[in-house]
């Protein structure tokens, strides 16, 4: 018996080919892209909406990598019962996991993520992702507005440490007899470390910010 062939297009295909014109010149063109899968650029329509839709498709891609970071312990399959793992996982590690997940994910097509950043996300995994910090968030004593802005921290500081993964490795190119102690810094470094330490070192503040957050909360709940 034959077996069916595969279908020519899909929307991860899409989404890999339109990576591999992203990955070479920082954007993609759908006429391109057409050319790459051999179809024409209409039959792209079938199965992603525009330029925004491959976009999201790109964004759907890579979030799919990081779907189980919330739960740690738990398959990504588990995620929309994220709340319930709090016995399991200390908000402290979900917040690392999370954070140090994001980053892997977009340090693969840092390319990608200023494409990304101008557009509002509707990927459901995504959407899933930051639906169980809120959870977690709201379980262990945040409010709503606490919640919002640690979130809106976790992927501010994942997106610029994937950007600083295109840039040049010493940043900073400047005359070592004028600029010295700049040039003593960088050189205190391994290659290829500057920015996760940066990263570590905001995720540290970041943790211990939130610590404070919960006394404040409360202290604030006894005084009422």
């Amino acid at each position: 018996m034959v077996r069916p062939r595969a279908p020519m297009l899909s929307v991860e295909k899409i989404a890999l080919a339109a990576l591999e014109q992203i990955d070479a010149t920082g954007d993609f063109s759908i006429p391109l892209l057409a050319d790459r899968l051999e179809v024409g650029a209409s039959s792209l329509y079938h199965h992603v909406d525009g330029r925004a839709g491959i976009i999201e498709a790109v964004r759907q891609h890579l979030s799919s990598g990081n779907a189980g970071a919330l739960l740690v312990e738990t398959e990504p399959s588990e995620i929309a019962g994220a709340a319930d793992c709090l016995d399991q996982s200390d908000w402290r590690v979900m917040l690392r996991h999370w954070a140090r997940a994001y980053v892997a994910a977009m340090s693969v097509h840092p390319l990608a993520v200023p494409l990304m950043v101008r557009e509002a996300v509707n990927d459901e995994t995504a959407l899933d992702i930051y639906e169980s910090a809120a959870q977690i968030f709201a379980a262990t004593g945040f409010t709503s507005q606490q919640a919002i802005i640690v979130m809106t921290f976790v992927e501010n500081l994942a997106i610029g440490t994937a950007l600083d993964e295109a840039a040049p490795e010493v940043p900073w190119a400047g005359d070592p007899e004028r600029h010295v102690a700049l040039t003593e810094a960088l050189g205190s470094v391994a290659p290829g470390t500057r920015g996760m330490l940066a990263f570590e070192f905001a995720l540290d503040a970041a943790v211990a910010a939130m610590e404070r957050m919960l006394e404040q909360n409360a202290a604030q709940e006894d005084a009422d």
